[in-house]
């Protein structure tokens, strides 16, 4: 949440799983002021995984100036129905990033073991498990944003000429870079992975 608190220009952020719990509020709550006081907020969410949340959380954030945008309703889009977006991305005025597991729920918060949700999906039982999340710093940010403006433009999403520049701070844009230090992929059960060459 520091991250969030310290944003100036943008934050976007790709989640397959957002819900209505007390990690879920926090964060949306965080967003939305954010958004107030004039970052530019964009959130993308998956609308299956996403189900069991509640339509108020996200017409909170709306309703604050965040920009979300729901992916293949599972009614509104049944021939998507396998096509979920697994991405957890959060990236910060184009400087730094966040990929990994970490859904935006209160069992990865806590850490993923003995949490309501797990016990629902496995009846109560099942190992303990958790997800890690990385940070990313430098020419790496530059696909990762990238990646997440693809998806965003995939869902009808815009984003104004005059805003890149903020974007990509650095000047740094995807495939203008040299030797690959780091590869991001977004996956996708219909069509075949893309690797992106960072670095």
């Amino acid at each position: 949440f520091k991250m969030i608190a310290n944003a100036k220009e943008s934050i976007n952020l790709q989640t397959l799983i957002f819900v209505d719990d007390e990690t879920g509020w926090k964060m949306a709550k965080a967003l939305a002021e954010a958004a107030q006081r004039g970052v530019k907020v964009r959130v993308v969410y998956d609308e299956l995984a996403s189900i069991i949340a509640h339509k108020e959380i996200f017409d909170f954030m709306r309703k604050a100036g965040v920009e979300v945008k729901g992916h293949a309703h599972p009614l509104k889009e049944p021939w998507n129905i396998n096509n979920r977006w697994h991405e957890k991305t959060f990236i910060v005025d184009g400087k730094e990033a966040i990929h990994g597991g970490m859904n935006i729920a209160n069992e990865y918060a806590m850490g993923g073991s003995g949490i309501p949700l797990v016990h629902m999906a496995t009846g109560g039982e099942g190992p303990p498990w958790r997800d890690t999340d990385v940070k990313l710093t430098g020419p790496a940010v530059a696909d990762s944003q990238a990646a997440f403006l693809k998806n965003w433009a995939t869902l009808g999403g815009k984003v104004a000429d005059d805003e890149y520049p903020k974007l990509f701070p650095d000047g740094v844009y995807p495939a203008n870079t040299g030797m690959v230090v780091v590869e991001l992929a977004r996956p996708s059960l219909l069509i075949e992975v893309e690797a992106i060459a960072v670095g």
